[in-house]
This record gives C-alpha cells, sequence and structure tokens, in this order.
C-alpha cells in the first residue's frame, strides 16, 4: 500500500510515541495530541478532536491517505465518568469519521480499540465471539467500532480495521495501568523500608503486550492490502500472565520481602480473557511479542528523568 499522508491522533501518549518513532521517515507524517510532541521530522498540530469544525477543517486541509486513530481515554475506571469516554472516545472517532467522509481520495483508518468490549467470558474468545460491554470504557470503544463499521460499508473509498487490544505495557507507561502501578507500589515499599503493600485484585490476568510491539503490529496491518471495508483482529500475547504472577516478578526485581494485602474495590471488575489471536497470526506468521519478563524489567529500570 502507498505510504502517502500518514495522520496519527493521540501521538503524544503512551503508545502514540512508539508508533510515531516507527513511522519517522515515512512520506508526509502528521500527529495530533494534547501538547508539543519535540520530535523531528513530524508535523504536529494540538488539535482538539471534540471540536467537530476544527477537526472537519484539519482534515480537509492535510487530506490524510491512512490514519491511526489512538487519542482517547484508556485508562479503565469506575470514577471516570461515562460523559468522559463518551467524549474522549466515541466523539474523537466520530468526528474523524466526518471529517473524512468529504474527502475525495481513499482513506484507510485503524482504530485502536481493546478486549474489553467481549466483557468477562469463558472459552476462548475470537473476533466472532459475541461483545458484551461491561464498563463506560467498553461501551465508549464498542461505539467507536460501530461508528466505523457503519461509515466503511457506505462509503467504498474508505477501509477500516479495528485492532482489539489486550493490556500493554512497557518503560515510560503513566499510572493509572496495573503493571506501572504495580511497580510504583514495590518502589515505594522499598525506598521507605514498609513491611506492607495493599493492592487491588491478584487472581486475574493479562495477556501483557509490549507497546513497542504493538505500534509495530499497526504498521504491519496498515500497509497491507485490505479486500474488505471493515475487519476486527484480536491483538494479544500468548502468555497469561496472573496479577499475582506480575507482583512477584517485581517482588524478585526488587529484592523485596513484603506482606500482601489485597483488596477489592470494584473499580475493574475485568478477570481477563483466553485471546489466541489466531487470525492475525495466520497473516503475519513470523510476528512475535518480546518476552514479558524483559520488557517488565525495562519498566522497572525506567528513569522519568532520563530519555526513554
Amino acid at each position: 500500500m502507498s505510504k502517502g499522508r500518514i495522520l496519527i491522533t493521540g501521538a503524544t501518549g503512551f503508545l502514540g510515541r512508539a508508533l510515531v518513532q516507527i513511522l519517522l521517515g515515512q512520506h508526509s507524517l502528521h500527529t495530533v495530541g494534547r501538547g508539543d510532541l519535540k520530535i523531528p521530522g513530524t508535523n504536529h498540530t494540538s488539535l482538539n478532536l471534540e471540536n467537530r469544525s476544527e477537526t472537519l477543517a484539519y482534515l480537509a486541509e492535510i487530506q490524510p491517505t491512512q490514519v491511526y486513530h489512538l487519542s482517547g481515554l484508556s485508562r479503565v475506571s469506575h470514577s471516570i465518568p461515562m460523559a468522559d469516554y463518551f467524549t474522549s472516545n466515541y466523539l474523537h472517532t466520530q468526528h474523524l469519521v466526518d471529517g473524512l467522509s468529504y474527502l475525495s481520495g481513499k482513506t484507510k483508518i485503524l482504530l485502536a480499540s481493546s478486549v474489553h468490549v467481549y466483557g468477562n467470558q469463558s472459552g476462548v474468545v475470537t473476533e466472532e465471539s459475541s461483545v458484551h460491554p461491561q464498563s463506560a470504557y467498553a461501551f465508549s470503544k464498542f461505539l467507536s467500532e460501530e461508528c466505523l463499521k457503519s461509515f466503511s460499508r457506505l462509503d467504498d473509498k474508505f477501509k477500516a480495521v479495528t485492532v482489539r487490544l489486550s493490556t500493554c505495557f512497557g518503560p515510560g507507561q503513566t499510572s493509572g495501568f496495573v503493571a506501572s502501578d504495580l511497580a510504583q507500589k514495590v518502589k515505594e515499599a522499598k525506598l521507605k523500608n514498609l513491611k506492607q503493600i495493599t493492592t487491588g485484585p491478584l487472581t486475574s490476568f493479562r495477556q501483557f503486550m509490549d507497546f513497542r510491539d504493538v505500534a509495530t503490529a499497526f504498521q504491519m496491518i496498515m500497509e497491507t492490502e485490505q479486500a474488505t471495508p471493515f475487519e476486527v483482529y484480536n491483538l494479544a500475547s500468548p502468555q497469561k500472565t496472573p496479577i499475582q504472577d506480575l507482583l512477584n516478578e517485581l517482588l524478585d526485581l526488587a529484592n523485596l520481602n513484603v506482606q500482601i494485602e489485597s483488596k477489592d474495590a470494584g473499580d475493574n471488575s475485568f478477570r481477563g480473557l483466553d485471546i489466541p489471536s489466531t487470525k492475525f497470526h495466520s497473516q503475519w506468521p513470523a510476528f512475535s511479542f518480546r518476552p514479558f519478563s524483559e520488557t517488565l524489567s525495562e519498566l522497572w529500570d525506567y528513569n522519568p528523568k532520563t530519555p526513554s
């Protein structure tokens, strides 16, 4: 596929920055996100995607042929109102679609969605499994997916792909996510010589993916010709890691022995899903994720005061 003019939304975010590094040097790379993106080789704009008229004017100006849509709220918490998820996830998507509908050329868009749209299910979960969004976050992602699906079927110059992601992690991840939060708790316990750490539930599991590998997978999907108007891919590493094992590895990295108190505050009821990513690997069989322990070690050693 001809790369043409590439747009990345959410380019200043955790996953967005990794994707920018991969796509640097591609012809005409445009990025939008909150604040500045001080990376040479990008055409960055601090665009508010919640503003429909500004979004339409921006898209008309740059005329993108590929859009990586990563912007929005990715932290899962019952403390975040549905209105915030609706605005940051669904409205961003709807305004992008509205703007793309006025363009004359062909456009392909990738939406970074989530396996949370499936809710809690037993057994193997594939792209054909039914969706049961059970949180405000999951429902806003489901609405975004439906927005792309509907438009792609109405306009033959528009191709869309949704990638339902398992848990991303890696060095530089902000707080509000299980790996980074537990790493911070363990570091604090070591620094302050604490004897006990209080955590959330430890019985669920995740299929952790290095965020840089996810960005690579995005590029592979976008650079492959897509015959159908709309596609869905699940993306998850093959390793199922219980949260208890994640914590144990962090304690080993810290050489720390403390008591653990696990409490369920009801902030995230997602238990984990068995996602084999068979469809994705059938098209890209050589793709693999780097080992979980390698990425976790990098996350542990990461110093925010030095460049990542």
